[in-house]
Formats: structure tokens, sequence, C-alpha cells
């Protein structure tokens, strides 16, 4: 596999950009068939691709994996949340959703760990007469499946959402759950739930003829695609279009900022890495003094000076072994990024959500503002 700047970057958007795809379709699926079958589901299927991923041959079947991963994900990744909110009250819910980033934070943590003990062993074996090669990175890719295939077999043993199950009408097995919850938490048996019955708000109404009629219809798909895109319309009109645009608008700047820093990390380490050891072979003191900017074109440069017809021929993958500081360095990344996890948590009760959203956005307008005037001097 040619593996170069531009291919790094085609990798790491295949996913986000399966999961731009699959976002409304998820949303309306979730909502008209529930999110615990959906999660489990979702889960399996993701881990199953992954796998797949780990068996590419070349770098274009391996980016079409990607993309088919990140179209999956993409529903549980915003499921779960939902499914999270929904079995906690308004006192607790913005904290606990909050606190699911510290989980994120540990997987930025483990991923890099598991990364430096597998990718660096000289593991190559050949399967199928030579029609496979299967080695260290593609073990690590393999691994990580592990997570969703651990996430789908734990949320076979939830219960599904009490909310939703109300808004299809289905009071008795909603009660159900709350009284299993009630259960969980205090440790008394479920039938001492004080709360004995359920009633339904004026906005939560039982399924309407149409929708029973698409669930015995033999044309499912197709009324449930009319199911959704019902549901899904009112957003892009009037009056709920500003205030969608709003946190759209916010969504997407959350995650560019995100992503940039989270999906160019690694790449940027290694460039690091390898333009130090360029430095510490130069005599003339002509590579002292670059910055970023200029490390990331000259690595690139170098790269494409050294490729020779790099699709002529498919050759395997190697395993360039770099020095475990990248790795090192991804994991102190984790950690700060729990730790800011973990205080926006403990804070957000106290400041309110829109003041700390207010203030972690201007944090992020004084890193880049810096940023760019640094590499600008």
């Amino acid at each position: 596999m040619d593996v170069s700047l531009v291919n790094v970057i085609s990798f790491c958007w295949a996913v986000v950009a399966g999961m731009i795809c699959s976002a409304f379709m998820w949303g309306f699926l979730s909502d008209s068939l529930g999110r615990q079958k959906l999660l489990v589901i979702g889960f399996f299927l993701d881990a199953l691709f992954n796998i797949l991923s780990s068996l590419s041959q070349s770098f274009s079947i391996l980016v079409v994996f990607r993309f088919i991963c990140g179209f999956i994900i993409s529903g549980p990744h915003a499921m779960l949340l939902s499914f999270l909110a929904e079995f906690h009250s308004e006192t607790h819910r913005a904290r606990m959703i909050i606190l699911t980033g510290v989980y994120g934070a540990v997987a930025y943590i483990l991923v890099p760990g598991v990364a430096w003990v597998i990718i660096p062993q000289p593991w190559s074996w050949s399967l199928l007469g030579g029609a496979i090669t299967y080695n260290s990175w593609r073990v690590f890719v393999a691994v990580c499946s592990v997570p969703s295939l651990l996430a789908g077999c734990l949320m076979l043993c939830f219960d599904e959402s009490p909310k939703f199950l109300m808004s299809r009408g289905k009071i008795d097995e909603a009660l159900l759950v709350l009284r299993n919850v009630y259960s969980v938490n205090t440790g008394n048996p479920p039938h001492t739930y004080p709360v004995k019955y359920l009633t339904l708000d004026r906005v939560q109404l039982k399924p309407s003829n149409k929708q029973e009629e698409y669930s015995q219809s033999s044309n499912k798909i197709m009324r449930l695609l009319e199911s959704g895109w019902i549901k899904v319309l009112p957003l892009f009109r009037l009056p709920h279009i500003l205030s969608a645009a709003l946190v759209f608008s916010i969504q997407f700047g959350s995650m560019f900022s995100l992503n940039t820093i989270r999906l160019w990390m690694p790449q940027i380490f290694f460039i690091m890495e390898e333009f130090d050891k360029l430095q510490d072979n130069s005599t003339d003191g002509s590579l002292d003094d670059f910055t970023l900017c200029e490390m990331v074109d000259f690595s690139e440069q170098l790269a494409l000076n050294h490729s020779v017809v790099p699709y002529a021929v498919e050759e395997p993958c190697s395993v360039n072994v770099i020095k475990s500081t990248m790795y090192l360095n991804s994991v102190i990344v984790g950690l700060v990024t729990g730790a800011v996890y973990l205080c926006a948590g403990a804070l957000i009760n106290a400041m309110g959500r829109k003041r700390l959203l207010s203030k972690s956005w201007l944090s992020k307008y004084l890193y880049f503002h810096t940023s760019f005037n640094f590499n600008n001097k």
C-alpha cells in the first residue's frame, strides 16, 4: 500500500464521510424501530466490518471498509446518547452525557497503548496460499473490533428506552422497564415501585393508523422511509429551521475543531518524529528552526521524491517502527481530554449548559487564533 499524507487524510475522513451519509437515516430508524435493538445491530455490524477491514489487501478496499464502518457506527454513536439521556432525570441528564466523553478519552488513551504493544511486532502470516498477508497492523485493526463486540453483547442485557415505549403507546412495557430500573438502583423487588401507572402527555400519542398500516404491510421499507421523511421534513420548515440551523452550526464547529486535532494528531506526531531523525542526520543545520507547517510540507515533498511509480505495483505493507514517544504523546492527549470532560461534568450544573458551551467556544477561538499567529511569524 502507498501510505502518503493524502492517503492518511483519505483514510481518516472516510469514516467521517460515512457518518455524515447515514446520520438522518439512523435518526428516523431509531424513532421508528427503537434504540436498543438498533444499538445491538449497529455494534455487531461495526465489529464485523472492522474485522473485514483488517483483511484488506489494497488501500482502496481499506478506505471502502472504513467508509462502511463510519456509515454503521454513526447510528450507535448518536443513539447511545439518546438512550442514556432517556434513562436519567433532568437533574442528572446533562452531566451524564458529558461524562460519556470521559470514556471517549479513555479510548484515546487505550488505542495508542494497544498500538504501542501490537504494531511494532514483526508478525506476518500468509493466508490462502499467499492471497492474504496478515501482519501486525492488521491485528491491531481486528483488535479494535473488540469494544464494539462487547458493547453489542452488553446491550442485549438492557431494556428498551421507556420514553420510546411510551411514545409508541406501550405503557405497560414502559412501566415494567421503570420497575426494573428501580429494582436495580435500590435493591428492592420490582413490585414495590411506588408508581403504579403511567399517563401520556398530549404530545405523546399512540401509533396512528398509518403507522400501524406500514408495520403490517409487505412493503415495510418504503413505508418506513416515508414515515422517516415525514418526521424529518418539519426541521426544514418554519419555525424549526432557524433553531435547527443554529444547532447544526454549533455541532459542525464543535466536531470540526475536535476532529481537526484528533484525526491529525497521530500523523503530526509521526511527522515530528521523522523530522527529528532528519535533523539529527543533518550536518549543515538547514533543517533547524522549521515550523510545524514547514515540517509537514517538507515531509510530504520528501515522500513524493522517494516514491517510485507507487501505483504500478501493489507491494505488501511493511510496518515502519517508530519511537515510542509518538504513542506516549497520544496517551497524554487522551489524559488531558479526560480531565477536561471530568471538569465539564462537575461544572455543568453550576455554570449552566449555554455558559459552559460559550466558554468552550471561546477557548477554541483563542487556541486557533494563537496557533495561526504563531505559524505566520
